[in-house]
């Protein structure tokens, strides 16, 4: 029972802890959903408070970008050359904005063109403002136009501008503002101009000078010629086909391979083709061309197009040689001259401008004191007043004045002149100069006045004979034969001339001396005249032991026995080569007076021809007027496809007859064409803009070129006519170009980088040649030390007897020693170009001491006086080796080229160390330098004198040596007195410190 209630009060105590727990439950629940809402309510707080700092920090954002763009447009406005606006929408079209960037531009402030509505229309050119006005019709009508006109900037000066508009509209379609750019193009409308003048000179250039222009399409391999490459290659447009195979089937078999070469390697390596070879004409004449063309690519850099030029160098070509020969013949006559003859040339009044050796030998005058002379300096007071007035008479005139004279050389001695003048005349036929040729005849005029004491006297003496047989042998050419031709004996004046010695000639006959110029009937002739005992006289062509042939006046005398036969003959000779010469000289420049008369006749002949093609073939319009009646008198075929009218009835017409009756300025034709033709009458060269019209009464516009004919039967005036519709073409080709030459500095920016790696490669290059110059010359110069012992060794091993061999072991020893020198020569150049200058503390006197020991011991230097001053109170620093390598230089010039012809040899070195600097002198006595090699002796491998031995290199290195101590050099020499090197050095204490 007690149970039963304990459980049972255990029962109601549990219902109600569950009914407590469930009412807890409740409340905990409700507290839940009150919390959970008031969550829900923070998150959506939150989430409002999170949208309003994005949506903030969004309009942040928006205003900085707002504030960004617009001082990007404000930048851009100020800074670019377009000029922005906007302006009124009815006239005169007053501005109501315009960027900053107008007063940098146009000098005006955007205020100017605000504050006046008439500001801009006032400012444009006069002749421009009608056409733009009248081109502002078009805006309202389509909505935008553009258009360029001149407008005038602060400055004064009017520009040209491109002005591109736009209309804005209201809602209802009605026009309430403009917006446009404003560019000035001065510049373009300038290159254009340009352009178009470079073309138009093209055009009358290639004209004027016979050059035919192509085009080749190197992926279709076809060629396109103008008319002139027809001409120049001999064809027509029916006989050339256009394909490139074509073309090369023209070409000289033996030009065609390195002509092909050539333009191969051009097409590789982005070059030019400019070359000269040979076509073959349809007549299997040869031509000569030369040819250059351009290359155009693509932007892969591969090759599309060839444009050139060919032009018949023909004619140049033969001038050239004819030219070339002809020099070289006035060359050879000139020589010959020279070498024969006295010669002197004077001015019209006589006095002395040149004379060669030979005048200077027979006169004793130097040729100093003859120039600028007069012939009185020779006159020997012989002659009469009345011989000389004669003379001067003759060639005054202008004709040649041939004679003997009788002259005195400088020491008094008297001789004779056989002498020829020569007037050379101007255009006047008035002498400008005087050519004198003379042969001296002394000889001659002395064996005339024995041959007159012969005569008034019959008993000679022996002395006589001799003295007549030494002035026989002195003035002619003399030879003694027996009665069959056998040579006896000849004087020395055969031998000269002959080139023969005495021992060759005797013993032979005078066969040994046959030119083969005469015929056997000619020798014959001669043999039976002198066989029967008589004289013979005449002129013989012979030749030379050398092969020149000379020509000899002949006189031979056979000595008669006591039977009245010859037994012997003496043959007496006068040389007239330079007569003979002279004759052949005139005969020929007749000769080529003919020819150059019939070729200037054939190339008179050709011009009008080539005229005659020329004006038929002109790639523009060509009309020539009759100035006495005004009617056209020739059109070519191009006037007659402009204008449609035939040759026929252009004879009937005249300048109103194809031009309209007002011209676009409003002027009448008729009156303003009259103008024109009264300039090119007066001898101007007219050139004007012109509207025609053709015989469909279409105008066209031209570009009109006056000049008066010059010919002196009627007044004709030839008028060059251009149709230039087509002008407007310009500005895109114009476009084209900059497009091309922003694609060459694209080629040039990558050719600089590629030239950064060359320099990169150069560089390892040059680390490689250093190591081989070092390796080269360690090699080399090891087998020459040892070769030259070898030589020590072998020369003391010879006996002293054997000269010969002796000899060739000192000419052994110098070869290695001079090549030892090139070698070390090459290893100073390599070491001063491309090591580092050392500074280093150096004592002159120490130094110089070293060098003079090395040129005790040689045999060539101990009679060489040596004077040593070193003045050397302060310390010096500079690169020693560097130093040793100049000192060492100029000391062993000074030594090597002595003069060996003076009895005192000196060689002087002073040194002074003063004032920053070291100042050095080396000075010898020795041979000196010819002024004209002093620039160049520091110049590599450049050798003064015959008598230096060395590689050349030693003064350059010397040269280059100094360049890199901050060092000069200077030379004062005179040839046969000696040379002084003067040699400032800075003192590179400051740095070494």
């Amino acid at each position: 029972m007690e149970n039963t209630t304990h459980y049972a009060l255990q029962v109601k105590k549990n219902q109600e802890l569950a009914e407590h727990l469930l009412l807890v439950k409740k409340k905990l629940k409700h507290k839940e959903q009150l919390l959970q809402k008031e969550v829900n309510l923070r998150k959506k707080a939150q989430e409002k408070l999170q949208k309003a700092r994005t949506k903030l920090k969004t309009q942040n954002q928006e205003k900085h970008l707002l504030l960004d763009s617009e001082n990007r447009l404000r930048f851009l406005l100020q800074s670019t050359t377009t000029i922005t606006y906007t302006c009124e929408a009815e006239a005169p079209f007053g501005a109501t904005f315009i960027s900053g960037n107008v007063h940098t531009l146009t000098g005006y402030t955007p205020q100017d063109y605000i504050q006046d509505p008439s500001f801009w229309a006032n400012n444009i050119h006069p002749d421009d403002k009608e056409r733009v006005f009248n081109g502002l019709n078009l805006l309202f009508e389509k909505g935008t136009h553009k258009h360029n006109y001149r407008w005038k900037y602060k400055n004064g000066d009017y520009r040209w501008m491109s002005d591109e508009l736009k209309l804005i509209y209201d809602g209802q379609g009605n026009p309430i503002e403009m917006v446009g750019n404003w560019i000035d193009i001065s510049n373009l409308k300038e290159a254009e101009e340009n352009l178009i003048e470079a073309n138009r000179n093209l055009l009358l250039a290639a004209r004027a000078g016979g050059v035919g222009i192509w085009h080749y399409n190197i992926g279709k391999k076809e060629i396109k010629w103008d008319d002139q490459m027809y001409n120049i290659y001999g064809l027509t447009k029916q006989a050339f086909s256009s394909i490139y195979k074509s073309w090369q089937q023209k070409l000289h078999p033996d030009d065609k391979e390195r002509f092909n070469n050539e333009v191969n390697k051009a097409l590789l390596s982005k070059k030019e083709v400019n070359s000269e070879f040979r076509i073959i004409w349809p007549d299997m004449s040869i031509r000569y061309i030369q040819g250059f063309a351009l290359i155009e690519r693509d932007e892969a850099g591969n090759p599309l197009m060839m444009i050139g030029t060919n032009w018949d160098i023909t004619e140049s070509k033969q001038k050239e040689r004819d030219l070339q020969l002809s020099l070289k013949e006035v060359s050879d006559y000139k020589h010959a001259l020279d070498e024969s003859s006295i010669v002197a040339i004077t001015d019209q009044k006589g006095i002395i401008k040149s004379v060669n050796d030979n005048f200077c030998k027979i006169s004793k005058y130097s040729r100093e004191e003859l120039i600028g002379q007069d012939h009185k300096i020779i006159n020997s007071g012989f002659h009469t007043k009345e011989f000389i007035r004669d003379l001067w008479a003759t060639i005054a005139k202008g004709n040649v004045w041939k004679g003997e004279l009788r002259n005195k050389a400088k020491d008094g001695t008297i001789y004779w002149v056989n002498t020829t003048i020569v007037p050379f005349l101007n255009e006047q036929r008035k002498p400008y100069q005087y050519l004198v040729i003379r042969e001296d005849i002394t000889e001659k005029k002395l064996l005339e006045e024995g041959s007159k004491q012969k005569e008034r006297s019959l008993q000679l003496s022996l002395k006589e004979v001799s003295d007549y047989k030494h002035a026989l042998d002195e003035s002619a050419i003399v030879a003694i034969t027996d009665q069959k031709g056998i040579i006896n004996s000849v004087n020395n004046n055969f031998c000269k001339i002959s080139k023969y010695s005495r021992e060759e000639l005797i013993g032979q006959d005078h066969r040994v001396i046959n030119s083969g110029f005469h015929t056997k009937e000619f020798i014959r002739d001669l043999w039976a005249t002198i066989a029967k005992g008589k004289v013979w006289k005449g002129e013989i062509k012979n030749k030379a032991k050398d092969g020149t042939f000379y020509w000899v006046n002949t006189t031979i005398i056979p000595f008669l026995n006591e039977q009245g036969k010859p037994y012997q003959y003496i043959v007496i000779r006068e040389d007239i080569t330079e007569n003979k010469l002279l004759g052949e000289e005139i005969k020929q420049f007749n000769i080529e007076l003919e020819q150059k008369i019939k070729t200037r006749t054939q190339e008179l002949t050709l011009s009008e021809n080539r005229f005659r093609n020329l004006f038929e073939n002109a790639p523009e319009s060509i009309l020539v007027l009759d100035l006495i009646t005004l009617k056209f008198e020739k059109a070519n075929k191009n006037g007659v496809k402009l204008f449609k009218f035939s040759v026929e009835q252009f004879i009937k017409m005249g300048p109103q007859d194809i031009s309209p009756k007002f011209q676009p300025d409003g002027s009448l034709s008729e009156d303003k064409v009259k103008m024109y033709i009264e300039k090119a009458i007066q001898g101007e060269k007219v050139s004007f803009e012109w509207m025609h019209c053709d015989a469909n009464n279409k105008n066209i516009p031209c570009e009109v070129q006056l000049a008066l004919l010059p010919e002196a039967k009627k007044p004709r005036i030839y008028a060059s006519i251009v149709d230039i519709t087509i002008r407007i073409e310009t500005r895109e080709k114009l476009k084209q170009q900059n497009q091309k030459l922003a694609f060459q500095n694209d080629e040039i920016e990558k050719r600089a980088n590629e030239l950064t790696i060359t320099n990169r490669e150069l560089k390892k290059t040059n680390n490689e040649l250093d190591r081989f110059v070092y390796s080269a010359s360690h090699d080399l110069r090891a087998p020459l030390k040892s070769l030259l012992g070898l030589s020590d060794i072998i020369r003391e091993d010879t006996d002293e007897d054997n000269v010969i061999q002796l000899e060739q072991m000192d000419m052994m020893k110098k070869s290695i020693i001079k090549l030892d020198d090139f070698i070390e020569d090459i290893l100073q150049y390599s070491r001063n170009s491309r090591t580092e200058v050392v500074q280093e503390e150096m004592n002159f006197e120490e130094t110089l001491q070293g060098l003079i020991k090395e040129y005790k011991h040689m045999e060539e230097t101990k009679k060489i006086k040596l004077k040593v001053d070193i003045q050397q109170d302060l310390k010096f620093v500079s690169d020693k080796r560097r130093i040793n390598i100049v000192l060492n230089n100029l000391i062993s010039n000074a030594f090597k080229y002595q003069d060996l012809s003076k009895e005192n040899q000196v060689v002087s070195i002073a040194i002074k160390c003063r004032n920053g600097m070291a100042n050095i002198r080396i000075k010898d006595n020795g041979i000196g330098i010819d002024t004209k090699d002093q620039k160049k002796i520091f110049e590599m491998f450049y050798r003064a004198t015959k008598a230096s031995e060395g590689s050349g290199l030693g003064l350059y290195i010397v040269k280059e040596t100094l360049d890199k101590l901050n060092g000069t050099i200077t030379v004062k020499s005179e040839l046969g007195k000696g040379t002084t090197f003067l040699v400032s050095l800075p003192n590179q204490l400051t740095v070494f410190n």
